[in-house]
């Protein structure tokens, strides 16, 4: 078998175990206790979004 179709194989093997970070958010979002919860929840995800945002435009000595 080539190097590349060994390559390729590896790879679909890794791809289900790699979870996007909206998965993990989801989960995160999921285990709130309560609508307080859920609420500062989602406005920590929304800064940390909107911070990842800011970095990605400018880069790291903007901030």
């Amino acid at each position: 078998m080539s190097l590349v179709l060994q390559l390729i194989e590896l790879i679909q093997m890794l791809l289900p175990r790699i979870r996007s970070r909206q998965y993990y958010d989801h989960v995160y979002l999921s285990q709130a206790n309560n609508v307080a919860d859920l609420e500062r929840r989602m406005h920590e995800l929304d800064q940390r979004n909107s911070q990842a945002a800011s970095w990605r435009a400018f880069g790291p000595d903007f901030m």
